[in-house]
């Protein structure tokens, strides 16, 4: 590409740093004529550059990009936009460049590398490495992994290549059981694969990290624990605790059921005194039947009674437990 532009046309510009900004300055003056244009090479030489294949599997290919890796050794600043790219005298594609300060280097793709396969296969996982108890609330430690395998195969029987493998790098997950990667750019991990004319090649990468959830204690599965608990990653005090726990909770269950069954007898002996009620309109006051509807009203008054009363101290109760189990699991912090 250098080489190239450099036996054809000679720069006509230089470049200085004035304050904050870069200045180009054209060497000789240029006259351009009313509703016409110009264009000047301001850069004309060799630069730095090496020829990769680049692949990041969220561009949607199976195949690399073609690609060269430019360390811009001229001096000068070069400007973003547009540009051609020769292999040799050949046209190889386009490009499109950012702003590249002196010594500063980039990666440029500019067609499909279609003499090389990829594939990818993804995988993931997450596992309880933990179980802990902190304030009443189960704290499960999890380990999660996710990783990638890259499958590259080259059907060039001529040339090596050495493929840039561009790799999401997750914030807060560290890299684990992979190559060093030859650059960290920002979001991005790029590690290098060496492939031979015609050879095969793949590369594993694995991010790791701990995640931390919390869940209501009494919601966790008993099962679940139990089978932790033989894997060694629930400890006895943890299992323990647990099961004080669901003790003090089935108190608090006793009363609620106690109490339901108080307001279904209380409601069908609402339900059968408005029966006695409408059959008493009916009959003779003097009749034995109304006496013995009468009979039957005060003794259900009588129970009704009972029944308030029962359901008062019964709600005090369940209160009270339900206050207990609080206070325990507001207090529980168990490893």
């Amino acid at each position: 590409m250098g080489a190239a532009m450099r036996n054809t046309v000679a720069a006509a510009a230089s470049g200085e740093t004035v304050g904050e900004v870069f200045q180009f300055t054209l060497d000789a003056p240029v006259t351009v004529g009313r509703q016409q244009s110009a264009m000047l090479p301001i850069i004309a030489g060799d630069i730095e550059g090496r020829r990769v294949s680049i692949f990041n599997q969220n561009d949607g290919l199976t195949h690399p990009m073609r690609g060269v890796e430019i360390t811009n050794d001229t001096g000068l600043q070069l400007m973003p936009g547009p540009i051609a790219v020769y292999d040799g005298t050949s046209y190889a594609g386009d490009a499109q460049i950012g702003h590249v300060s002196r010594s500063d280097e980039r990666l440029l793709a500019y067609a499909v590398d279609l003499d090389v396969d990829a594939r990818v296969e993804p995988g993931s996982t997450s596992t309880v490495q933990k179980l802990s108890i902190v304030r009443g609330m189960l704290r499960q430690q999890m380990i999660e992994q996710n990783s990638a395998t890259y499958f590259f195969e080259s059907h060039d029987q001529f040339r090596d290549r050495t493929v840039i493998v561009e790799h999401a790098k997750y914030n807060g997950w560290d890299l684990v059981d992979s190559p060093k990667p030859e650059e960290v750019a920002g979001d991005l991990y790029r590690f290098e694969l060496e492939l031979e004319p015609g050879a095969k090649g793949e590369l594993s990468v694995t991010q790791r990290r701990t995640r931390y959830e919390s869940i209501a204690l009494l919601n966790y599965d008993v099962n679940s624990l139990m089978r932790y608990s033989r894997d060694g990653k629930v400890s006895r005090a943890v299992v323990d605790a647990f099961r004080e726990a669901q003790r003090l909770q089935s108190r608090v269950q006793d009363s609620e059921r106690t109490l339901g069954q108080l307001v279904v007898e209380r409601n069908e002996i609402g339900q059968d005194q408005n029966r006695i009620r409408s059959n008493m309109d009916s009959i003779d006051r003097n009749s034995d039947l109304y006496a013995r509807y009468m009979q039957k009203l005060a003794e259900q008054e009588t129970r009704l009674e009972q029944i308030v009363e029962s359901i008062r101290t019964t709600t005090a109760e369940r209160d009270a437990r339900q206050q207990e189990l609080q206070e325990y699991l507001n207090n529980l912090n168990v490893d």
